[in-house]
């Protein structure tokens, strides 16, 4: 754990830190908790109790299996990470043009909307009108459905049939589609700076 070295002395900082990581015995605990208690880095001892235990708090990652052979390997080559900068920026700026385009084509679609809900709301003809048509189409699906099921209960094969294989289809379309999605998550890189001595 590193610090702010202009709050504690060179070797008072090493003890410090080795209390943040409990390698003090607890009398060499108690003197660092009585200098401390006298001055005025209080808060600051305090805040990095916080924060390390706020680190410690965190469940670890998984690296991934050849983490540390890479790791190595880079090292030994003397190699640095490129900086993806540019990438980020690049994705940045797609997401933004993608988020204007849409804005742009949803735009007059939503005023259209707006315009005709206001006009609607406002003429009780059209409003009757779309009552009636939502009322019948309401009772129209209550009708499809009650056939169905009475063709359920006649035991109409092609009925049944025709119900399985539409839910079958449904469920690998929808299944396909939650795998293909999936999979296609990026896998995590860590990039570690590493600096040759």
């Amino acid at each position: 754990m590193t610090h702010n070295k202009k709050h504690f002395p060179r070797d008072f900082q090493r003890a410090v830190n080795l209390a943040l990581d409990s390698k003090l015995d607890d009398h060499a605990r108690r003197q660092i908790n009585k200098r401390l208690s006298e001055s005025p880095e209080r808060v600051v001892w305090d805040q990095m109790q916080n924060v390390d235990r706020l680190l410690e708090s965190e469940p670890a990652l998984q690296a991934p299996p050849d983490f540390a052979l890479k790791v190595m390997g880079a090292i030994a080559a003397g190699k640095m990470p490129e900086p993806v900068r540019a990438m980020q920026q690049r994705t940045d700026l797609r997401a933004v043009i993608g988020i204007l385009v849409a804005v742009a084509l949803l735009l007059p679609a939503v005023l259209l909307t707006l315009l005709f809900t206001h006009q609607l709301l406002t003429d009780p003809v059209l409003l009757n009108a779309l009552i009636g048509q939502v009322s019948l189409v309401v009772n129209t699906g209550i009708r499809a459905i009650t056939s169905m099921f009475q063709g359920f209960v006649k035991g109409d094969t092609l009925m049944v049939l025709s119900f399985f294989v539409s839910l079958t289809l449904t469920i690998v379309t929808w299944t396909w589609m939650s795998r293909y999605f999936t999979s296609k998550r990026q896998q995590v890189v860590y990039r570690i700076p590493v600096q040759a001595a």
